[in-house]
């Protein structure tokens, strides 16, 4: 039975500089972020942020900036929708942090 499915939909750790993909909405799904998952394994203070967006229509929105310490966990909760072919990037200024979206992915998309 296809339906809605809540739980993980990314895990990534980051390790690289500038924005990075994590995900890409699939054809005929629409994701319900509903929170965000950080973890600091550095030993600096380090800011990470998530960016929302569809590369083909240039619109794209970040949630607030989070500073983490070194070792710290930070959480997001967000609520927000996705839709097919949207991307996740994230973004970190010190490595590595781990990095959780949980949510639900409902069957069929709502891009317009």
């Amino acid at each position: 039975m296809t339906g809605v499915r809540n739980g993980v939909l990314v895990r990534k750790i980051l390790a690289g500089t500038g924005w990075e993909v994590v995900a890409t909405v699939p054809v005929n799904e629409t994701w319900l972020i509903k929170a965000v998952h950080w973890q600091s394994l550095g030993t600096v203070l380090t800011a990470v942020q998530l960016l929302v967006g569809h590369v083909d229509a240039g619109i794209q929105f970040r949630l607030p900036e989070l500073e983490l310490e070194p070792g710290a966990t930070g959480y997001q909760s967000v609520w927000t929708a996705a839709n097919a072919g949207d991307a996740i990037s994230a973004l970190a200024n010190a490595f590595p942090v781990h990095l959780a979206i949980a949510g639900a992915a409902l069957p069929g998309s709502t891009s317009f």
